[in-house]
């Protein structure tokens, strides 16, 4: 358990009259999460943590799967997470990262500790990656390649990024394309922000629309002051941020994550990666609305101002010293290879939102998949009323309802059809639903 919380919260299910007053029609229905899967990377013959920097991209309909050691990246079917192929890389370097646009289109972005780094350019599994940019890296000692982000159309608009990774990095390399044409890169200095390292203090820039002045996200470990900040898109200067003040944050780093817009609304997710899965301290995913940016403040995590709810990782695997039992993470500042570090995927289809989440500590991926507002809803009237007191939801049913508790990530908790029911759960957003009726209820 990341955090401890002792706070009352109180809700009321929606009645069919609430309901229809209330009735949203953007963004996305958080209480139809739906987890697709869950899978442990052993099941692509992964073993080890230590040298791989996993990251993940849509490739057509396939989902890519992109170690970073230097191996062909492997496509699965976005559904299920079963493995399909390999893809074709040609010439393209995969010792570095991928990402993809709105459309299918990825990018994969050579590993560059001097020279020219490369990045290439495939809408196709089977297809060879064309090279899509290239740009000198002005620095000795920072890499580029290994932090990739794209927001928008690469064949209309979009902007992506190539965060430096090093030792006293502060720095992104940017493109800016209109219609279907990529501008000259462009060296950004991040001010406002503490500076970063390699390894498990990397960091990753996620720009939160395809318009650069609407700003960009960046977040990594800083010695248990870990902070995500929104930054702004015109001055690259940070403007507000959501900061990790638990007496975990020691153990937590924020540094990466995706986002999107999804019918009418703008979201992202970080992934806040646990250094220790093998003393069972899980990643958490944080899901936050950032429509109105000026909600994003406060407490990382679901504390934050705009925070929608978390999805746990699962730990599947740990390495660690058979005589002390020292995890022995795989993580160094300076070492080329060795890092604590995962990636986040947000893709959509018409109807749907699909979070996409991968890490080397706990080597597993994971998958959850969420439908759009209609504005439209069929919901029953109820009388009951539930609530979260002291890490319980309370349950008052007089009716006897048949009463649901999910979590957010859409993993049953509880079922129940008593009058009264305390069911005892950890901190976090569940949805509680009675028939058509459904209330989130966050648990602190």
């Amino acid at each position: 358990m990341k955090k401890i919380y002792s706070v009352l919260a109180s809700v009321m299910l929606l009645s069919s009259s609430a309901f229809a007053q209330d009735a949203v029609s953007t963004g996305i229905d958080i209480a139809s999460a739906t987890p697709l899967f869950d899978i442990s990377l052993e099941t692509y013959g992964v073993t080890a943590g230590g040298t791989i920097r996993p990251s993940l991209a849509m490739c057509g309909e396939n989902l890519v799967l992109n170690l970073g050691d230097g191996s062909k990246p492997i496509y699965l079917d976005p559904v299920t997470g079963e493995k399909k192929g390999e893809i074709i890389v040609g010439i393209a370097d995969p010792k570095g990262s991928v990402a993809s646009d709105s459309k299918g289109n990825m990018l994969i972005a050579s590993y560059c500790e001097t020279g020219t780094f490369k990045i290439f350019k495939t809408s196709k599994v089977n297809g060879v990656p064309m090279e899509w940019a290239s740009v000198e890296n002005p620095f000795t000692g920072l890499k580029l390649g290994t932090r990739l982000d794209i927001n928008g159309d690469l064949d209309g608009n979009a902007v992506v990024a190539a965060t430096f990774d090093g030792l006293y990095a502060q720095y992104m390399m940017q493109w800016v394309v209109k219609d279907g044409v990529v501008g000259e890169a462009t060296m950004i200095t991040i001010e406002g922000v503490n500076q970063w390292a390699g390894g498990c203090n990397n960091a990753k820039v996620i720009f939160r629309s395809s318009n650069v002045e609407d700003g960009y996200f960046l977040g990594h470990y800083y010695s248990g002051a870990d902070k995500v900040y929104f930054v702004d898109g015109t001055t690259n200067t940070a403007k507000s941020n959501v900061q990790d003040t638990s007496d975990y944050a020691w153990a937590y780093a924020p540094n990466s994550g995706d986002a999107i817009e999804f019918n009418g609304a703008k979201y992202l997710v970080i992934q806040d990666l646990s250094y220790f899965g093998y003393w069972a301290m899980s990643t958490y995913l944080y899901l936050y609305d950032v429509t109105d940016i000026s909600k994003f403040s406060g407490e990382l995590g679901t504390e934050a101002t705009g925070c929608l709810g978390d999805i746990e990782m699962t730990v599947y695997h740990r390495d660690a010293n058979a005589e002390t039992g020292d995890p022995g993470f795989p993580c160094s500042q300076t070492d080329t290879d060795g890092m604590c570090t995962g990636d986040v995927l947000i893709a959509t289809t018409e109807n749907d939102m699909v979070i996409y989440s991968v890490s080397n500590v706990d080597l597993g991926i994971k998958a959850v998949k969420f439908s759009k507002n209609s504005g439209v809803s069929a919901v029953e009237t109820s009388d009951i009323r539930a609530y979260a007191v002291n890490g319980n939801i309370v349950v008052n049913n007089p009716n006897a309802e048949n009463v649901t508790v999910y979590t957010v990530a859409g993993a049953e908790v509880a079922n129940t059809s008593a009058a009264d029911a305390s069911i005892a759960v950890a901190p976090g957003l569940y949805i509680v639903k009675a028939g058509n009726a459904a209330q989130k209820i966050l648990v602190k």
